[in-house]
């Protein structure tokens, strides 16, 4: 019994097709008890009418002063007869009765000459007709019920095929999954449906998980490359400074160079494993002055004239995870000052960022992929920004907009 639950626990489709063949013989069951008592019920109705046509019978007999005689399997006993069998002693109202011990069929009546009670006893089994019908009835029953549990049972397999058809495709989907392909759902409208897009759902979160892990190491290469090479020049500074005071400054950059690794690292974990973000919170005005003058040296350097830089009065813009801001301004404005030329202009509005840049004439093509764009694109999906870049002859502008919900964040 224990080998045939485990046999049956493996496989969805034996438990289907097993609980419909147990509900298939349960039902033809049910069918051959039907099946009997109606033969039953068939077999004492037409017995009741004959009997009832031998008493109407006996009755004319006895009427007209003729000897009670009958043939078998028909008995006629007289109520003032010694010899009454004990069966039907009991017997003290006219009808009709049946007995099970003997087998009978009993017919009272009161005799026409006033002499008691008359009883016709039928006796089945005696009867050579009734055993005829009963072979002629019994065998067209039998192969109806025999006919009913095949088909039955036919009916129960292909079902429970058609019904585990589905989560055997989805079996095999799931099989043949891959992360680098999305899940295609199957097109079903039922519960087999929806589990599938579920399904595909989770395949698809898992996929960007992989991804977002995957990319990791490229944010960390782009992001952390700068300060390791802040620290290795700081490093060699160091080790040929003659005094003190001329390694302060170096040991500050290091100092720096490590808090800001720390800091990136820290946050790229935070975006790889879909952690909650950072609880702190300042206006991205703030977040965007603060980014402006820390790029200050490296604008100066490229000489470029910077338009429209946020003041204390202007609009605050919405609150937002300054360290994830400063990743995404850091980046825009960089690649601006960097592979800019001559201007550079900031807008900042409640709906949005504008930061453009002048370009020289023939310049190569800004590509999205450098710059750190697919670092702006992964932060921006997380704070619900949207990021647009756009590119001309004369100029190169990325749009940030910010999504409603921003500002509940």
């Amino acid at each position: 019994m224990a080998g045939l639950r485990r046999w049956l626990a493996q496989s969805l489709k034996r438990q289907i097709q097993a609980t419909m063949a147990a509900m298939v013989c349960l039902y033809a069951l049910g069918l051959g008890v039907i099946a009997w008592a109606g033969t039953e019920l068939a077999a004492d109705s037409f017995i009741n009418r004959q009997l009832q046509r031998r008493a109407e019978q006996l009755h004319d007999q006895l009427r007209r002063g003729e000897p009670p005689a009958a043939d078998a399997p028909y008995r006629v006993y007289l109520g003032d007869q010694p010899a009454l069998p004990a069966a039907l002693q009991d017997l003290r109202l006219p009808g009709l009765y049946e007995l099970s011990a003997p087998d009978a069929h009993v017919s009272v009546a009161r005799h026409p000459g006033g002499q008691g009670l008359v009883y016709l006893l039928y006796l089945p089994g005696q009867d050579p007709d009734l055993a005829e019908y009963g072979r002629a009835i019994r065998i067209p029953v039998l192969l109806m019920l025999l006919g009913a549990l095949a088909l039955g049972l036919a009916a129960a397999l292909l079902l429970a095929r058609r019904i585990s058809a589905p989560v055997l495709a989805l079996r095999a989907q799931v099989e043949a999954a891959d992360l680098g392909r999305p899940l295609r759902p199957l097109d079903r409208p039922d519960e087999i449906g929806a589990l599938s897009r579920s399904m595909a759902q989770a395949q698809a979160r898992l996929a960007d998980y992989a991804r977002r892990e995957q990319a990791f190491t490229r944010f960390a290469s782009h992001e952390l490359r700068t300060p390791l090479s802040v620290m290795r020049s700081a490093a060699e500074l160091i080790r040929l400074a003659p005094s003190r005071e001329r390694i302060e400054a170096p040991l500050q950059r290091l100092q720096d160079a490590g808090a800001q690794m720390q800091a990136v690292i820290e946050l790229f974990l935070q975006l790889a494993r879909e952690q909650d973000l950072p609880s702190e919170r300042e206006p991205l005005r703030d977040c965007l002055r603060r980014c402006l003058q820390d790029l200050t040296p490296l604008r100066m350097q490229n000489q470029m004239r910077l338009d429209g830089a946020p003041q204390p009065g202007d609009a605050p813009g919405p609150p937002v995870p300054a360290a994830l801001a400063a990743i995404v301004l850091s980046n825009l404005l960089g690649n601006a000052i960097q592979h800019g030329s001559d201007w550079l202009r900031v807008a900042l509005d409640e709906q949005g960022l504008l930061i453009e840049n002048g370009r020289s004439a023939g310049a190569a093509p800004a590509l999205r992929k450098r710059y750190g764009h697919t670092i702006v694109a992964t932060v921006c999906e997380r704070l619900g920004w949207h990021c647009e870049y756009r590119q001309e002859d004369t100029r190169y502008s990325a749009r940030l907009r910010f999504a409603p919900a921003v500002t509940g964040l």
